[in-house]
């Protein structure tokens, strides 16, 4: 099996998710789980931000649970996939200082130095020039404001791996990105104090059928380099491969969930002028829904 890390494109991972927003909330347990251990390290942080960025929102759970959270608070939902956004602002909570903007990570529209906290669930192992992402993010910042993110680690999903190999199966695996190589991309980019630790939750399920239809429920589907029909001709094979523990739900997958964050610089990052088609857009000017 090939260990190359498989380049993701935009258009790509947005038709993913986009298909999958009507069963997203659900299936992607993993996304709530991991969202929840955020805001309980927010809830740590001393920062009163007047603008929160999701970025990676999806459908929109957490930027409705930071609005709440901060009442007072601008906050945007930032996604690559448009269906997502719109149950996001179906579902936003009402009364609330809420915009929702359809953007890529890698150019984010907006001004220098101009958001106080950047929350991002789940996202940052889509892009492939993560440290990219990292850099946009320093530049929308106001000086020292907080990063705070999870990611997923190269250890995610290794019982499917495992099965893969075992099985011979041809079918490759999106590499993800070491915990160390974000914190040393943090550090390039000027954040202070950059926090960095990781954890394993694991998950059971009663088939690799089941597995599969949450990836693939979640958009994450496009993790598996492979065309659709190869992959239900091999699941026989990859489910007689798979490591099996005792229980009802026997089949575990297991997730390497990064936590991180880090502080903006102290000075201001330099304006960027605006160059080609770009348009910068103060947060003041996304309207209150």
């Amino acid at each position: 099996m090939s260990h190359t890390k498989t380049s993701l494109a935009h258009s790509a991972i947005a038709a993913s998710f986009n298909q999958a927003v009507k069963s997203y909330n659900r299936a992607n347990v993993i996304h709530r789980e991991v969202g929840q251990r955020l805001l309980e390290n927010l809830q740590l942080m001393q920062i009163e931000p007047q603008v929160i960025l999701d970025l990676g929102a999806a459908t929109g759970l957490y930027s409705k649970a930071l609005a709440k959270y901060y009442p007072k608070t601008r906050v945007v939902a930032v996604d690559i996939a448009w269906d997502m956004l719109r149950h996001a602002r179906r579902h936003r909570a009402w009364f609330k200082q809420q915009g929702f903007v359809c953007a890529n990570s890698y150019q984010l529209p907006f001004q220098d130095n101009s958001v106080d906290l950047v929350f991002s669930n789940l996202m940052l192992h889509w892009c492939t020039d993560y440290e990219q992402v990292i850099q946009e993010v320093r530049r929308v910042l106001k000086p020292e404001g907080l990063f705070l993110f999870a990611s997923l680690g190269p250890d995610s999903l290794k019982e499917l791996r495992q099965a893969l190999v075992a099985s011979g199966s041809d079918i490759s695996l999106h590499d993800f990105t070491d915990m160390h190589d974000v914190g040393d991309a943090l550090v390039r980019q000027q954040f202070q104090g950059p926090v960095m630790e990781a954890e394993f939750i694991t998950f059971h399920y009663p088939s690799v059928d089941k597995i599969m239809a949450d990836l693939t429920d979640t958009g994450a589907a496009l993790l598996l380099d492979d065309p659709e029909q190869q992959l239900k001709s091999q699941l026989p094979a990859i489910g007689d491969a798979y490591p099996i523990e005792t229980g009802a739900n026997k089949l575990p997958l297991t997730y390497e969930v990064i936590i991180g964050h880090g502080w903006g610089p102290k000075t201001r990052a330099p304006a960027n002028q605006q160059q080609g088609n770009e348009v910068h857009i103060p947060l003041t000017k996304i309207p209150r829904r």
